[in-house]
């Protein structure tokens, strides 16, 4: 079971600053998984001309990042939900649905349990095999499926880093028009658009589709996200999401950063070769028998039962000055994993 003490994300640097006995700016964070190559060379520059738009208040529907969203990716305006972070649109989408029970293939993103929980939802739990590569059961999910559930899948997910596969997931929604599919995408700009199920949300009225901002583009601390479902779904979910939720910059910000091509490609590029060379070179470290690489920006490191187990490897490499994920928290993982972030290739070594 997850360990209740242990903080439920990661990134937390000012805690782990503390236990570590250093500056938060000293702190080698490899718990969030940010990329590496820091926010886009646009950022200041916007921040800067948004910075006199401050003293009003922010658009309360966001409607020029929402038409950013919809342009950018073929969807329609009204398809499009802007948050305060992917977070807020979990916690409002699982209290906005007629859903009585939420289910969620684990290890998973805890954030799914959390508004799951929060919006008095029943949660089934369905593991995830390391011995079949953390894929979803697909037969033992639909067995389980009832009418107006709520599914919650990572594509990528966290901690794992695989992916879904397409063919089966339309599958489901097509045979399975009476539940709902929420499918987070925080994780796959770092793959590539192809892999997205983004363009589905026209065809099936039983899909939303979840998209970070904060994580492929560094900016963690402005909480910007977006959903994408159909229309009167989006409109039920859009509905539990306070005005003036997302503020001026993030809003500024969020519509800029979607014309990164060039960072884009770079972002992938630098995250492939780092996540190979992070598989190699902790694969042969002592202790260590498996690391599940996965396609995401985070490795997810298996250790050999016996050795110093997760929490103690923590611990010490925090006395050095360098935070890692425990997975104690994560439902099916426990103390004998560690996540890691991909990271520039010095920090990495």
């Amino acid at each position: 079971m997850p360990d209740p003490a242990l903080p439920p994300h990661g990134g937390d640097l000012r805690r782990l600053a503390r236990e570590a006995g250093v500056a938060a700016g000293d702190l080698l964070d490899f718990s969030a998984n940010i990329n590496p190559l820091g926010p886009p060379d646009c950022l200041r520059p916007v921040i800067a001309a948004t910075v006199s738009n401050l003293v009003h208040y922010p658009d309360p529907d966001s409607a020029g990042f929402v038409a950013a969203v919809a342009a950018r990716y073929r969807l329609e305006p009204g398809q499009v939900i802007a948050g305060n972070g992917t977070t807020e649109i979990l916690f409002a989408l699982a209290a906005a649905l007629p859903a009585r029970r939420a289910l969620i293939p684990s290890p998973a993103y805890g954030g799914y349990t959390e508004a799951a929980v929060a919006a008095g939802l029943e949660v089934v739990s369905l593991p995830l095999l390391k011995d079949s590569g953390f894929a979803v059961p697909w037969a033992a999910l639909e067995e389980h499926l009832a009418a107006g559930d709520l599914v919650f899948l990572g594509h990528p997910n966290n901690p794992t880093g695989t992916l879904l596969d397409r063919d089966t997931l339309e599958a489901a929604l097509r045979a399975h028009p009476e539940a709902v599919f929420v499918v987070d995408e925080a994780f796959v700009d770092f793959v590539g658009e192809e892999e997205s199920v983004l363009a589905w949300v026209g065809e099936h009225g039983n899909l939303v589709v979840l998209r970070s901002m904060t994580k492929f583009y560094a900016v963690p601390g402005l909480r910007v996200g977006f959903a994408a479902a159909a229309g009167e779904m989006a409109a039920r979910i859009r509905s539990r999401i306070p005005p003036w939720s997302v503020n001026a910059l993030a809003l500024a910000v969020g519509a800029r950063v979607l014309s990164e091509d060039d960072y884009a490609r770079r972002t992938r590029e630098t995250v492939a070769r780092e996540r190979r060379f992070l598989t190699e070179a902790l694969g042969g470290l002592p202790g260590v028998a498996r690391i599940h690489e996965g396609r995401a920006n985070f490795v997810l490191v298996e250790l050999i039962p016996g050795g110093p187990d997760g929490p103690e490897l923590a611990a010490r490499l925090l006395r050095k000055g360098i935070a890692v994920r425990r997975c104690e928290n994560f439902m099916g993982l426990g103390p004998g994993y560690l996540r890691l972030a991909v990271r520039g290739h010095e920090e990495n070594e």
